[in-house]
C-alpha cells in the first residue's frame, strides 16, 4: 500500500506553539537519536510477540456528569443497517482527548479508579510502562517516519511522563481537548449504526483497558472501543439500572478541586466482541493508510474493523475485515513493530538511568528532534493518594 494513502476522515490536531509544548518544562535529559540508529543493531531480531493479553477493566463516561464515570460501563452495540442510508455531516464540537477534557487535572485518574473496582489484586508496580495507545502510535510513527495523514507530518507531539518505582507511567498530551468535529461522516456514522446498553445509556466514551507482554515487555494499556457486537449481550441476564439510585456513586478520589464519582453498571464485553469503526469516501485516493490501522488493532488486538463506505454521506457499503486481514493490507508492520519494541526499551533504559522515582518528564517532539525533558516539581501525574494505592 502506498504510504501516501491516508485516513481522510479523522482527527486533525492543531500544531500547538512553541510555549504550549514547552509548557512546564525545566530542563533536557537526553536527545533521542534519529531513526537510522535505531533501525540497526539486531532490529530483525526483535520480539514483538503479544503473550498473556487479557482485559482488566473498563468504564464509560457519563454524558450527564462529566466527573463521573460507569465501571465496567459498556461499548455501544453495533446494529446491521439496511443499505444504502444517507447520514448529515458532521458539525459542532467534538472530544479530542475526553479523559483530559472531563478531568483536565489528572487524565488517568479513571483508568486507576476503574482497575481498583474491577480488579483489586492488580498490581500496576508489576507493568514496565502504562500508556494510552494514543502514545504508542505517536511513538510508532515517529520511529518509522510516517504519519497518519499528509496534514499531520512531522506535527509536534508531546508525551507525558512518571516514574513510579520501575514503573513508566506515560499519558497523553494534546494542546486542545476538543475541537471543532473533523472533516467526514464518522461520528454521526457512529451515533447511526449503534444503540447503548440497557444500563449505560447516555454515555460516551468507552474506554478498555488491558495488560499484555510486547516482546518480554509488560504494558498495561487504556486504549477506546467503538462498539461491540450485539450477540455479546446475554438476553437472560438480568441488568441492574444503577443509574437510577445515584446513591451507589461513590466518590473515591479527589485531586485539586475535581472530584470522580464512581457508579458501578454495565460489563466488561468479550475481547472478540470489540469493533473498530472508520469510514472513508468512496474515492480509491480517499483510502485507508492501513499500516497505520493495523498497529492500532494489533496493540489492542481488536478482532474486528468495521469501515463505512459512502459518497458524500451515502453509505452503500460496509466493509468488515479481521485483524488478520487488514495485516495484509499493511506494508512490513513487522517491521515497523519491531521498531517501536526497540525504541520502547530505549526509552525505558534511558528514564530508569536517568531519573529516580517520582520524577516527571514528558517525551517531546518539535522541529524534527525528539528530547527527553524533565519537568517542574508542581504535581505528578495522579493524587498521592492513588500514588499510593498502586505501588
Amino acid at each position: 500500500m502506498n504510504s501516501k494513502y491516508r485516513l481522510i476522515e479523522g482527527f486533525k490536531d492543531r500544531e500547538p506553539l512553541e510555549n504550549e509544548i514547552l509548557k512546564d518544562l525545566e530542563e533536557k535529559v537526553t536527545q533521542f537519536d534519529p531513526l537510522p540508529s535505531i533501525d540497526t543493531a539486531g532490529i530483525l531480531e526483535t520480539d514483538i510477540s503479544i503473550k498473556n493479553f487479557a482485559a482488566v477493566a473498563s468504564y464509560s463516561w457519563d454524558d450527564d456528569n462529566k466527573a463521573q464515570i460507569l465501571v465496567p460501563g459498556h461499548p455501544k452495540i453495533w446494529v446491521e443497517k439496511s443499505l444504502p442510508f444517507t447520514i448529515e455531516y458532521d458539525i459542532g464540537r467534538t472530544f479530542v482527548d475526553q479523559n483530559s477534557a472531563n478531568l483536565g487535572s489528572s487524565p488517568l485518574l479513571p483508568m486507576f479508579m476503574a482497575i481498583r473496582e474491577s480488579n483489586k489484586e492488580f498490581k500496576v508496580t508489576d507493568m514496565d510502562f502504562v500508556t494510552d495507545r494514543n502514545g504508542l502510535r505517536k511513538l510508532h510513527r515517529w520511529v518509522n517516519g510516517t504519519s497518519w495523514s499528509k496534514q499531520a507530518v512531522g506535527q509536534s507531539f508531546r508525551i507525558d511522563g512518571e516514574l513510579v518505582q520501575n514503573t513508566i507511567l506515560l499519558q497523553r498530551w494534546e494542546v486542545e481537548s476538543t475541537q471543532r468535529g473533523a472533516p467526514g461522516y464518522e461520528r454521526n456514522f457512529h451515533k447511526f449504526t449503534t444503540i447503548s446498553a440497557r444500563d449505560c445509556q447516555n454515555t460516551t466514551g468507552h474506554r478498555r483497558i488491558v495488560t499484555f507482554s510486547f516482546g518480554g515487555l509488560k504494558i498495561l494499556m487504556r486504549s477506546m472501543v467503538d462498539a461491540c457486537l450485539p450477540n455479546s449481550i446475554d438476553p437472560t441476564e438480568e441488568i441492574t439500572n444503577e443509574l437510577e439510585n445515584l446513591k451507589l456513586a461513590r466518590k473515591i478520589a479527589a485531586f485539586q478541586d475535581n472530584f470522580l464519582t464512581l457508579c458501578k453498571a454495565g460489563k466488561l464485553v468479550p475481547q472478540d466482541s470489540v469493533i473498530e469503526l472508520k469510514t472513508r469516501n468512496l474515492t480509491p485516493r480517499d483510502s485507508l493508510y492501513w499500516s497505520d490501522v493495523y498497529v492500532q488493532l494489533f496493540l489492542s488486538q481488536t478482532p474486528h474493523l468495521y469501515t463505512g463506505i459512502h459518497k458524500r454521506g451515502e453509505f452503500k457499503k460496509i466493509e468488515k475485515l479481521t485483524l488478520n486481514e487488514v495485516k495484509s493490507k499493511a506494508q512490513e508492520p513487522e517491521r515497523g513493530l519491531k521498531r517501536l519494541r526497540k525504541f520502547l526499551g530505549i526509552i525505558q533504559s534511558t528514564v530508569l538511568e536517568r531519573l529516580t522515582d517520582g520524577e516527571s518528564f514528558s517525551i517531546v517532539y518539535q522541529g524534527g528532534q525528539l528530547f527527553l525533558w524533565k519537568r517542574d516539581g508542581k504535581g505528578g501525574l495522579l493524587p498521592p493518594n492513588v500514588i499510593e494505592l498502586i505501588q
